[in-house]
């Protein structure tokens, strides 16, 4: 089994971001509402109480649009940004642990036949229904669902994921389209 992280690892990008962004982009009431987001988002980046401050964002956004039509949309746009690399070597097998919610991430999972292990959001109010699924708690979460499996390969772009590549059998860091092995000093630590 192999294991991705999913933003600036096999998606170009930030998936919230660009969700943020075209939902601003077309929406009155969000881009009315973006003042909120945007503090919430701060207040996540700057890790002032971070599953309340991802929460406040999620239902600022989430109470405001249709979500099934908005995300049916957003990934008829947006899944030209899966990396080539990625869908060379993508397995059924696959699963993809991510912070990001799994309302978002999770018709582009479907869409690729893979599994997903996300942060739990409530897509009707936008409130956190576990914990942010980073550093980790992306090892906790996955070790709940797969308690034996091996891990074969591990992929993603940030260091904070160290505890789910020492995991692996081999781990790669992501920059861009460039994969290199993670970090030895690292995997020490």
């Amino acid at each position: 089994m192999n294991v991705y992280d999913f933003d600036k690892t096999i998606f170009d990008g930030n998936s919230m971001v660009h969700f943020i962004a075209r939902l601003a982009k077309k929406n009155r009431s969000v881009r009315q509402r973006m003042p909120e987001i945007f503090v919430a988002g701060v207040q996540y980046k700057m890790n002032i109480k971070p599953e309340r401050s991802l929460g406040k964002m999620y239902s600022e956004l989430l109470l405001l649009i249709d979500v099934e039509k908005e995300l049916e949309d957003f990934w008829a746009e947006k899944t030209k940004r899966i990396k080539k690399w990625y869908l060379k070597q993508k397995e059924p097998t696959d699963v993809i642990v991510t912070a990001s919610p799994e309302f978002l991430i999770q018709p582009i999972a479907d869409e690729l036949g893979v599994r997903l292990i996300g942060s739990r959001v409530d897509r009707k109010t936008g409130a956190m229904i576990s914990k942010n699924n980073k550093g980790a708690e992306k090892v906790v979460r996955f070790r709940a669902e797969y308690p034996d499996a091996k891990i074969e390969k591990f992929y993603s772009d940030s260091w904070s994921d160290t505890p789910l590549a020492r995991e692996a059998e081999k781990a790669y860091f992501v920059r861009g389209d460039r994969r290199t092995k993670w970090s030895k000093k690292k995997l020490a630590k």
